[in-house]
């Protein structure tokens, strides 16, 4: 298991566990505790151009697609959204749309494999498909960049000293997150940490205290570069963070003890407060050209 995704698999443990974190709001100076590396005007290459119009392997396009098969005589239509390169459909389909602009027709000739299992009927015919890509969604790529350059600012600030009432809260909770987990799996605990931290149960608290520190270490760091530019959680930070949560957590439509849980307050400020400072970053880093 990545421990990258280990606070995020712990919240959801502990919560569907019905366990309530008490709050971790570090309400205190925190220059004793870390000092914040390189966070603002970082220099990077930006994986994915999102300025462009054009479609390019893996783009995540929609795309309106009108199918003129050779002796059909109603062509098929219909709205999709597929990852280039990954579409299903015939051989040929995606590399034809890699150049295309976004709202620009352009015409795709095919034809059927012969045979064609999947319709039979359609084996060895052409095909004329009409495409017209409506939009590339570049948030993959926004994502993937955000999280890199949050990567930077993590690694490059230092841990002074860790605040041991955070640090031990951290430790039992993974504590307890390990345990769940071999329950989950229906394995004794030495086998499951055998099998995906390749320690056993005497490495247990090593492997409580990494991830604690790892973990606070975040913390320091969001809620530092939160301080130091005078950044406000909001209502609507949290009101925008809810359908996240929701998803993050497994729920469809609402948090199952209410918004108003404190429990389910702290996670979604915590994963405000996260978004927030990653935002920040984000936005005041400095894309280079290749």
């Amino acid at each position: 298991m990545n421990k990258r995704l280990l606070p995020a698999v712990l919240a959801a443990v502990l919560l569907l566990a019905g366990c309530s974190q008490e709050p971790v709001p570090y309400d205190y100076d925190l220059s004793a505790y870390i000092e914040l590396g390189t966070y603002s005007a970082i220099p990077y290459l930006p994986y994915g151009d999102t300025g462009r119009d054009t479609v390019e392997p893996y783009d995540l396009v929609t795309a309106e697609l009108e199918a003129a098969v050779e002796g059909v005589e109603t062509p098929f239509r219909g709205t999709y959204t597929f990852e280039v390169g990954y579409s299903n459909f015939l051989e040929g389909f995606d590399d034809a749309l890699i150049g295309l602009r976004v709202g620009e027709p352009a015409t795709v000739r095919l034809v059927f494999p012969d045979p064609y299992e999947e319709q039979p009927e359609f084996s060895g015919r052409n095909v004329e498909i009409e495409v017209l890509v409506t939009a590339i969604d570049f948030s993959q790529y926004v994502e993937t960049n955000k999280n890199a350059l949050w990567e930077i600012a993590v690694d490059t600030s230092t841990v002074l000293q860790y605040p041991e009432a955070e640090l031990r809260e951290y430790e039992e909770d993974f504590r307890e997150c390990y345990l769940a987990f071999a329950r989950e799996y229906g394995m004794e605990l030495d086998d499951y940490l055998r099998q995906f931290f390749g320690t056993n149960e005497e490495g247990l608290d090593a492997l409580c205290r990494e991830n604690a520190q790892d973990s606070v270490k975040r913390d320091l760091v969001m809620y530092g570069i939160l301080r130091a530019e005078n950044l406000e959680i909001t209502q609507e930070d949290l009101e925008a963070c809810k359908p996240d949560w929701l998803i993050t957590y497994g729920y469809e439509r609402e948090a199952p003890k209410g918004w108003e849980d404190p429990g389910v307050q702290e996670s979604l400020r915590a994963m405000a407060a996260l978004r927030k400072a990653q935002e920040f970053v984000y936005e005041h880093a400095e894309p280079q050209s290749a």
